[in-house]
């Protein structure tokens, strides 16, 4: 009887000293090209958290290339939380201080179709306990989606 008692307190335990998992990448959300602003493309990427406690997300990197020509490396601004079993948009954008790194980026470049590629990874976790999750995303963006693809 008492068996019956301690088993479920001990599963319990043992789940909740396990380390969390990394989160899981759904989609992109969306991608804003305007070759003319600062920050020339910002990537909204869609990820899930699977753990059943919140975990911080401390580092994002990733590498964009159009019609596989290297553009310029995304990165996270801001570091966060995000919340048990929940769903959540990072927003990536090209720092300020990459736009020199391609001035030959020009708005005829996007008037056409053109085929966007993302390759970097994610790193989440809680205190030292971190988890690298990886992002692989590729894509043909069509004139018509002005500034949004979806």
């Amino acid at each position: 009887m008492k068996l019956r008692r301690i088993i479920p307190i001990i599963c319990l335990c043992a789940a909740s000293c396990a380390p969390p998992r990394g989160l899981v990448f759904q989609d992109v959300d969306s991608i804003r090209v305007n070759p003319k602003k600062t920050s020339p493309i910002q990537v909204n990427l869609r990820f899930y958290n699977p753990n059943f406690h919140f975990v911080n997300i401390q580092a994002a990197a990733a590498y964009v290339y159009i019609n596989n020509r290297y553009l310029g490396r995304l990165c996270l601004n801001q570091c966060f939380p995000i919340k048990r079993r929940a769903t959540v948009i990072v927003p990536l954008t090209i720092p300020p201080d990459m736009r020199l790194e391609f001035p030959d980026l020009h708005e005829s470049d996007f008037d056409s179709t053109f085929s966007i590629r993302i390759d970097g990874t994610i790193t989440a976790g809680k205190k030292r306990a971190c988890m690298s999750t990886d992002i692989d995303y590729e894509t043909i963006k069509h004139p018509q989606a002005k500034n949004k693809l979806k």
